[in-house]
């Protein structure tokens, strides 16, 4: 960027016009206080120029801004199960700029929790989901079971009597809030067996299961093993 500003010679010398076309400055006419005034104007005037076309406090002012946004949306948590992390800070004024943002709703417009609303076994609805008087223990045992085997999530149970917590993806936190109310025991669950094999999940058989080793079968002496899918 090049500036040309106007010496002040020019003033004094009386090239400089006003607006009507009359010098500013007409030696032994022009009083003391209007040339000064003068050249003040001209000084003013250059380095209002320098400073507009050369702002060196802007980059750092538009720095601190956005570190400072990009530490408000970390604490802010947005995202609900993972902190915001902006690694490039442009993002945040390229973002400054958007006019329409296209946004999935779940945890932006809901609380990205998920609950079981209807429940089927055997062909048969459950209604309210969490009765588990309508199951007959056996197979209620087996559900639970299996649902206690078949996810990656945890149930904790604080000792002071609060509200469990459950960990995992929003379904399997879904699915064990769900098996908790049924009367699942996790931890026991867990303990009284052992995962020998993991059948992963088959998106065209629609299931995945694991072979556990039971440690203390009902009717059975001996440890034995049986396979439970979902």
């Amino acid at each position: 960027m090049i500036l040309v500003k106007r010496p002040p010679c020019r003033y004094f010398t009386g090239y400089t016009k006003n607006p009507d076309g009359k010098s500013q400055f007409i030696r032994g006419k022009t009083s003391i206080s209007d040339a000064v005034d003068g050249a003040i104007k001209i000084f003013t005037i250059a380095v209002t120029i320098v400073v507009v076309a050369v702002p060196e406090g802007l980059p750092l002012a538009v720095t601190l801004t956005l570190a400072y946004s990009m530490r408000k949306m970390m604490a802010d948590k947005a995202l609900a199960t993972e902190d915001v992390q902006v690694r490039r800070l442009s993002a945040c004024e390229t973002m400054g700029s958007a006019t329409t943002i296209c946004s999935d709703k779940t945890g932006t417009l809901t609380l990205n929790q998920m609950t079981v609303v209807e429940a089927y076994v055997g062909r048969k609805k459950i209604n309210p989901p969490d009765d588990s008087s309508q199951l007959a223990p056996g197979v209620c045992s087996l559900l639970l079971e299996g649902i206690a085997h078949n996810t990656t999530g945890n149930v904790f149970v604080p000792k002071d009597g609060g509200g469990i917590e459950v960990s995992g993806s929003p379904t399997e936190k879904a699915i064990l809030h769900w098996a908790v109310k049924l009367g699942l025991n996790f931890d026991q669950v867990r303990s009284e067996s052992a995962v020998l094999h993991v059948f992963p999940f088959n998106s065209e058989k629609k299931r995945g299961g694991v072979a556990v080793k039971v440690f203390k079968a009902l009717g059975v002496s001996d440890n034995a093993t049986k396979y439970q899918g979902m």
